[in-house]
């Protein structure tokens, strides 16, 4: 009996596999244009990042996560993705992960928007030429 629940207890610890893939502060950061122009006194901002990795459109487990937060006149976005790899037979599409974050009560004003190595300028209010900066 007590060699089945071991078995039991370590086949239940395996099958915890952690994503095979993860990737940290890398992909596009970009913001709703309308948002931008339309930004009022101590409005939140929501930022999407959207990971640039192709996954299969059969990984499993995947995750994205995103936080923000105003150091200064810095919006400082980390970001990470998680995925694991399917056996499964699938055919050849990508697929993309994204995650939403807020930064709160931000007044209007000039910042740099500074996600992993990159930093992009960004005006609140302001017109934008594109939804993702970089």
């Amino acid at each position: 009996m007590k060699l089945a629940w071991l078995i039991a207890i370590l086949g239940a610890l395996c099958a915890c596999n952690p994503p095979e893939n993860v990737v940290i502060d890398s992909g596009r950061v970009c913001v709703e244009p309308e948002a931008v122009v339309a930004h009022e006194a101590n409005a939140d901002l929501v930022l999407t990042v959207r990971l640039e990795e192709c996954i299969s459109a059969c990984a499993q487990d995947t995750e994205a996560t995103c936080d923000a937060r105003l150091e200064g006149d810095e919006i400082v976005v980390r970001s990470e993705g998680r995925w694991s790899e399917s056996n499964e037979t699938c055919i050849a599409v990508c697929a993309s992960l994204e995650a939403e974050c807020v930064v709160e009560d931000l007044p209007p004003g000039e910042y740099t928007v500074r996600h992993g190595d990159g930093s992009w300028p960004l005006l609140l209010p302001a017109e934008l030429d594109a939804e993702c900066l970089g």
